[in-house]
């Protein structure tokens, strides 16, 4: 993602953003195969690896 602004561009929080942007990408053309979001792929990850967790948490 080109941003012309260099003062936003310098921003953590904003480089933070693009870069969790394009890992989403990434993932979601793998997680089409599942019929899957990447949300629903990381609540299917935290089901799976926590024994204690259950449907009310």
């Amino acid at each position: 993602m080109y941003v012309e602004n260099s003062y936003l561009s310098k921003q953590l929080c904003f480089l933070f953003y693009v870069s969790s942007k394009e890992i989403i990408k990434k993932y979601t053309n793998y997680l089409k195969e599942y019929d899957l979001t990447y949300t629903g792929y990381i609540v299917l990850m935290a089901i799976e690896n926590d024994e204690k967790l259950n449907i009310k948490n």
